[in-house]
């Protein structure tokens, strides 16, 4: 037998497998019919996870300091008598960063977080911690 006998062969030998597969997508598509009907109870499924009873998150709402306060920050009390507080007004943490920055606080430029001594009127400002690791 010649090289070209034994490749016409197996050219002979692959087109009925050929066939073969054009049945099988056939099959396929038949069985293909019948799945949307599962799908669509799978998106249903879907759907009613989506709309289960569980209750939002309730945004944090961000405290609010009524002004005559002394700022603690850095280990020392700043004077805040003259960067243009109002008394009787309440400033929420970023409208108290803004005021620091305006003023050269440079410090007050990074996520801050805010605290209230209530007994002694004072509203200690600390950096946020970045934990490494």
């Amino acid at each position: 037998m010649r090289l070209f006998d034994l490749l016409e062969k197996e050219t002979e030998v692959k087109e009925p497998q050929k066939e073969e597969t054009k049945d099988a997508e056939v099959v396929e598509k038949e069985t293909a019919v019948n799945e949307p009907e599962k799908e669509v109870k799978k998106e249903i499924k879907k759907e009613t996870k989506k709309t289960s009873k569980s209750k939002p998150k309730a945004k944090d709402k961000e405290e609010k300091y009524l002004y005559p306060f002394s700022l603690y920050t850095s280990n020392q009390t700043i004077d805040i008598s003259n960067y243009g507080f109002e008394e009787g007004k309440e400033y929420t943490g970023k409208e108290i960063s803004d005021i620091m920055l305006q003023h050269r606080h440079w410090q007050f430029a990074g996520e801050m977080t805010y605290s209230m001594i209530k007994d002694e009127n004072v509203l200690t400002v600390t950096e946020k911690q970045y934990k490494k690791g």
